[in-house]
Order: structure tokens, then sequence, then C-alpha cells
């Protein structure tokens, strides 16, 4: 049994663009930023339609420094046929990739699916923080994605040795399957069972 650790705010990188523009330099910025100042898990609310090596560069550096990412699937919904409509970095390997269900735990209509989708968590319907110290309610893929870095944050607390492979596995592993590996991943995040699994 590890002792409980408290995971401070500081230790966790969220990067999120209210705009539909941003330089992938900032991005990558942003990454260093958070190797440089040892945090231990980037939420990446963000994506994009096209694949960058230099990205996922950045993101292998963070995982060998011991940071674990998170990263929203993206809300393009069902492309049908199975057409994979997840964005990058989600559809990288080396992130926790996050898809969105209902109140009803069905896969939101706006989700992205695709192969390389990891697990799902609550999207819709969410209430979050907004500028200016406000609150909203809120749908989204990166409303998803916030449930899942709780759950790391919540692992780590536990377990603060664990590296971001063996806590990927357990997110994974520890999921509630509710459908097709397209659209659920492993399944629904299960907070419980991976604290358990973390303190094994």
């Amino acid at each position: 049994m590890y002792p409980y650790k408290t995971i401070k705010a500081g230790e966790i990188l969220k990067c999120i663009f209210l705009t539909d523009y941003f330089f992938l330099s900032d991005i990558i910025a942003g990454i260093d930023w958070a190797i440089k100042n040892k945090m231990q898990v980037i939420n990446m609310s963000l994506g994009g339609s096209e694949d960058s090596i230099i990205l996922q560069q950045a993101l292998q550096k963070a995982v060998s420094a011991g940071i674990t990412i998170v990263a929203a699937a993206g809300n393009n919904g069902d492309g049908g046929d199975g057409v994979d409509t997840m964005n990058y970095p989600a559809k990288y390997p080396e992130v926790i990739s996050v898809g969105a269900i209902d109140g009803s735990e069905q896969v939101a209509a706006y989700s992205s699916r695709g192969s390389e989708l990891d697990v799902v968590a609550p999207g819709s319907y969410i209430l979050s923080t907004f500028n200016n110290g406000g609150y909203i309610i809120n749908d989204g893929t990166s409303m998803a994605t916030a449930h899942v870095t709780g759950e790391i944050a919540d692992i780590l607390s536990y377990n603060p040795q664990l590296n971001p492979i063996q806590i990927k596995a357990i997110v994974m592993q520890t999921a509630t399957p509710l459908g097709p590996q397209t659209s659920y991943g492993s399944g629904l995040i299960n907070v419980a069972r991976a604290i358990a699994n973390a303190n094994q």
C-alpha cells in the first residue's frame, strides 16, 4: 500500500484553445514547459486532422520524462462505414485518447470514432468552468478528457511511482466495456477499480 499523496493543481497542465486556430509551435512550447517544470499529466483538449512527426516526437519526449498525456478524440462524430474520424494528437499511441458518452452511457453523436480510441467518459451536459470565473454547461470530448485526467491524478495519489505506460494500461484494463472498440475504446473509465489496481 502506498501512502496517499496529494497531486497539486500545478502538476497538471491543461491545453485548450478557445479559437479555431493555433500554432503547432505553441503546443510544442507548452509540452517543453511541462517537461521543464516536472508536470505529471498533460490534458490536451485540442486536435486537428494533420499528422505531425514534430508533435509526436515532443509527446514521446514528454512520456520519457514521466508525463502521462490525455487527449480528446475529437467532435467529428461517426463517419459511417468504419471511417476513422479521430483527431491528432489523440491518434498517437503515446497518449490516452478519450471519447464521450451521454447520460445513458451511449456514445455521444459528436464523439469521434476510430481504432485508436482508448476509453470513454461522460462528455454531455457537463458543468464546466468558463472565462472570468464563470461556469457553463458544455458538451464534447474535451469534457470527457477532463474526467480521465482526474482519474490519473487519483491513481498517482495512491501510487506516484507508476510511469505513463503503466498508467495507460491501468486506465484501459479497468474500464467497463460498453460496446464496439471503435466507438467506446476499452470502455467507460472506472476510477474505483483503477485505484485498487494501482495499489497492487
